[in-house]
């Protein structure tokens, strides 16, 4: 059998007519073709804040820190009581634009539910002052001091009311540093995929070779390119973002956040996968890797169905629950996250750029997911040979 880097290399060879910075695409079948703005979002946004419902200016409502947020750009926040997550919008509308009005009806399945927009205020975590740093936005570098943080595996007690997972509170801790930490943030509303898990296990995946929008400054597409070049997003169109599993060994959790992925190799990167699903019970590992393979191969298909899209810069989410006795240890959920850079080229959508074809999928995201099947897979053939006494 291959390395795991001859595997996915070759996989690279057999594709030579990807170019991960001049991907093509193709055109789906959208709900709705209004217009696919990028319109300026303002701090607060409140006029731009309804409730999905009644189609009414939306109440502002308290939030807490969401204790397992593994990656991302922006503090998100928990509506505990009612289950749902808030993600702030930051700089333009578009995310909030792809899910109400250009979600293809094919990937439906495979993003989280949509619960409209809410305007929040944030509860100040106890802990929140234990980070610092500085920057917004992928492309941001800290400080010595502030980067070596979190790229090490760091470990702590299962996120109570009080911890939660430390990228969180760092995006938290750079929100109050701008003097924006009792400002009202104005966020799509998604479901929990954590809620009813005992110790949810996270792996965030961007996917893809190319990782800035149509619209980057030259600037930062020299900079994401040269990234994808310097991690493994150019091999694999795979790039670990941020990571939480529970070590039962230790009843804490191991946390890796996304300048940890960066410095990761091929061979890394699917030990990090492999470190993924460790903490799920043998006796149904298995079981939780046949769910994850089917649901990669129908969200491979649905993918490659939907024309006229660029999903840049969006990422792939995983979730179990690595308590013994859960509903959810033998199961993983799948779901494409992160739209804000999505590009529609259907009518009445984003214009295309001369170099992107019409009628084809998204190969560099399908390069992606197939990379990651494969890893999959050999994790679970591992699973049928007897362990060595």
């Amino acid at each position: 059998m291959p390395t795991p880097v001859q595997d996915i290399r070759s996989t690279h060879q057999r594709n030579p007519s990807i170019d991960p910075f001049k991907q093509a695409s193709k055109s789906p079948k959208c709900e709705s073709l209004c217009s696919y703005g990028s319109s300026a979002v303002s701090n607060t946004m409140t006029s731009a804040v309804v409730s999905q419902t009644t189609g009414a200016p939306a109440e502002p409502v308290q939030a807490e820190l969401f204790p397992h947020q593994v990656g991302g750009h922006s503090v998100c926040a928990r509506l505990v009581e009612e289950k749902l997550i808030c993600k702030p919008l930051i700089k333009s509308t578009r995310e909030q634009e792809f899910y109400e009005s250009r979600m293809p009806a094919e990937l439906k399945p495979f993003v989280p539910k949509y619960f409209g927009t809410r305007l929040i205020n944030i509860s100040q975590p106890c802990n929140s002052d234990s980070e610092s740093g500085d920057g917004d936005g992928d492309d941001d570098a800290l400080s010595a001091g502030d980067d070596s943080l979190l790229s090490s595996p760091t470990h702590q007690e299962s996120p109570s009311a009080t911890q939660s997972n430390p990228w969180g509170r760092k995006c938290y801790k750079r929100l109050v540093d701008k003097g924006r930490g009792s400002e009202l943030l104005s966020c799509i509303v998604l479901e929990d995929l954590t809620s009813g898990m005992e110790k949810p296990c996270i792996l965030d995946l961007k996917v893809g070779q190319r990782t800035y929008s149509d619209f980057a400054s030259p600037e930062k597409r020299a900079r994401a390119i040269l990234k994808a070049k310097q991690t493994t997003s150019y091999e694999t169109g795979l790039r670990v973002c941020g990571f939480q599993v529970f070590d039962h060994s230790a009843d804490s959790y191991v946390y890796h956040d996304k300048y940890k992925g960066r410095d990761l190799g091929v061979d890394d990167l699917e030990d990090t996968i492999c470190n993924f699903v460790a903490s799920c019970p043998s006796a149904r590992k298995a079981a939780l890797l046949d769910d994850c393979l089917r649901q990669l191969h129908e969200l491979v298909d649905a993918v490659s169905s939907v024309n006229d899209y660029r999903f840049y810069s969006s990422s792939l989410l995983m979730v179990y629950d690595a308590t013994a006795i859960s509903e959810f240890s033998s199961h993983v959920i799948v779901r494409m996250i992160d739209f804000a850079n999505t590009s529609c080229y259907v009518d009445g959508g984003d214009p295309r750029p001369e170099e992107v074809p019409r009628n084809t999928p998204d190969e560099g995201y399908i390069f992606g997911l197939n990379n990651l099947l494969k890893i999959m897979q050999r994790l679970r053939d591992a699973t049928l040979v007897p362990e060595q006494a």
